[in-house]
């Protein structure tokens, strides 16, 4: 979310229900796990699964910088993708997709080894070298440990933001009541139906199925974007929600693809086994 905005966040640890520190359903064991057997999400007619623990996707893509999407005005313009349409953006041997927001090279995030990459604070965000306009996203992410005084829009910040406009919310608000700035939200514009996030140190898988805003050929905006449906951790949290305008740090509203976005709000958030189906 917008680091201007933190302030009215106010919702402290203090208010979590009990044992906000632990994952919920049972999860805290598997905190090296995916955060759950994902549901199957319905992207044009066809159900997909999340990938199961501990699995890769396979990479049946080309690389480069190559635009992906439909490109046309109806959602009849592309037919149903199969699973193995999927692009793999990172699989956790490196950052060759992604690149610094607004700019070229290297993405400067941290890559331990282990399979993530992790958030480093001042490095800025990153964005996808490929761009999309109609797409469903894959990605897994889990918040680091933190103090019990440090609360509200400080406690494990991060965000998805689609066509580099819209803000899919990523914060521990494990415990807390849906909010327009809390986890599953996007952000600022829908609170999510449930809080479905774990608590810290352990994976929460993101599943979004987007649809980016029409435009007429004199660049004058036809519809508006669209998020079909978000599942967190296999809950779905958005349904059919239409985005008048860019959320958060979005970049303005535009014709075009894009790339995916992922934010830099100074906390150590980590990410893996991100993939997407251009739809």
């Amino acid at each position: 979310m917008s680091p201007s905005a933190g302030g009215g966040a106010g919702v402290g640890v203090s208010e979590r229900t009990t044992g906000a520190s632990e994952a919920s359903d049972g999860a805290g064991a598997g905190a090296d796990a995916v955060g759950a057997d994902t549901a199957g999400v319905r992207i044009g007619g066809l159900g997909v699964a999340g990938a199961a623990a501990g699995s890769q996707p396979s990479d049946g893509s080309d690389s480069g910088d190559a635009s992906v999407g439909n490109g046309g005005d109806s959602d009849a313009d592309a037919g149903a993708p199969a699973p193995d349409d999927r692009i793999v953006l990172f699989d956790g041997a490196n950052l060759d997709e992604w690149r610094p927001q607004g700019g070229d090279g290297e993405a400067g995030w941290e890559l331990p080894g282990d399979g993530t990459m992790v958030v480093t604070p001042g490095r800025g965000s990153i964005a996808t070298r490929r761009t999309f306009e109609d797409l469903f996203v894959h990605a897994e992410y889990k918040t680091p440990a933190l103090p019990a005084n440090v609360m509200g829009q400080d406690r494990g910040n991060s965000g998805v933001y689609l066509n580099s406009r819209y803000e899919v919310q990523i914060l521990d608000s494990f415990g807390l009541p849906p909010a327009v700035d809390g986890c599953g939200a996007i952000y600022q514009l829908s609170a999510p139906l449930s809080t479905a996030c774990h608590g810290q140190e352990v994976w929460n898988t993101y599943e979004i199925e987007f649809r980016a805003a029409r435009w007429d050929g004199q660049g004058n905006k036809q519809a508006n974007a669209r998020v079909l449906s978000t599942y967190l951790n296999g809950v779905l949290v958005q349904e059919d929600v239409d985005i008048p305008n860019s959320t958060g740090l979005g970049e303005p509203e535009a014709p075009g693809p894009r790339p995916l976005v992922l934010q830099d709000h100074a906390n150590r958030v980590a990410f893996r086994n991100i993939w997407v189906i251009a739809i």
